[in-house]
C-alpha cells in the first residue's frame, strides 16, 4: 500500500468516526445542539481537524442525516412486502418505534433543515427515496396521485410520531393500520 493509499483511508475512517459520533450525539442532545468540538471530542481530534473533513456544522449534520437515513432505511428495506401498504405500515411502525426510543434522531431524521431539503429533491436520503417507491406502486396499485398520496402519508407518519415522541399520544398499532388503509381513498384520481 502505498502512502497516500493509507493517507486516505486514515481520512474515510476519520470522517466515518465523525459521522457516527454526530449521530451519537443527536441522539444525546438533540440535532439543534450538536456542535463541532464535541464531537471531535468524541472522536479524539482536534475541533480544527473537523474542518479537514466538514466546512461546517452544517455539512456534519446532512452527513449524519444521510448515514442515519441509510441505517434505517436498511431496515425499513427489510420490511417491505408484496402489498406496498403492508411495506408502508411497517416502515410506519418503524417510524414510530423510533420516536419512543430515540426521539432526537427522529428529529433529525424528520425535521432537520437537511431533512426538509430533501423533500424538495435537493438533498439525499436513502429512507425517503424508499418511502416514495412504496407510494408510487400504492398510487398506481390503487389509482391514486402519487404526489397527494406522499404529502398525506409522510405528513401523517410527521406529526403521528412526533406525538409520540412528545407523550401527546400513545403509540396505537391499529390507528396506525387505520389510518394507512384509509389512505388509498385519498387522492383517488378523476
Amino acid at each position: 500500500m502505498t502512502r497516500s493509499e493509507g493517507g486516505d483511508r486514515r481520512t474515510t475512517d476519520t470522517r466515518e468516526r465523525l459521522v457516527s459520533a454526530a449521530v451519537e450525539r443527536v441522539d444525546e442532545v438533540g440535532w439543534d445542539r450538536l456542535s463541532l468540538s464535541a464531537v471531535a471530542r468524541a472522536c479524539g481530534i482536534s475541533p480544527p481537524a473537523c474542518y479537514k473533513h466538514f466546512p461546517d456544522r452544517e455539512h456534519l449534520l446532512a452527513a449524519a442525516l444521510l448515514a442515519l437515513s441509510a441505517q434505517v432505511g436498511r431496515r425499513a428495506r427489510a420490511r417491505l412486502r408484496p402489498d406496498p401498504q403492508d411495506s408502508l405500515l411497517g416502515v410506519a411502525r418503524l417510524l414510530v418505534t423510533m420516536a419512543q426510543e430515540h426521539p432526537r434522531l427522529l428529529d433529525l431524521l424528520l425535521f432537520s433543515p437537511a431533512a426538509l431539503a430533501a423533500l424538495d429533491g435537493t438533498g439525499r436520503y436513502p429512507l425517503l427515496d424508499l418511502v416514495r417507491g412504496e407510494v408510487a406502486r400504492m398510487a398506481a396499485r390503487h389509482d391514486l396521485d402519487a404526489t397527494t398520496l406522499f404529502t398525506v402519508l409522510w405528513a401523517f407518519i410527521q406529526g403521528y410520531s412526533r406525538l409520540v415522541a412528545t407523550g401527546a399520544a400513545t403509540y396505537d398499532t391499529d390507528l396506525l393500520r387505520q389510518t394507512m388503509k384509509a389512505f388509498t381513498t385519498i387522492g383517488k384520481r378523476p
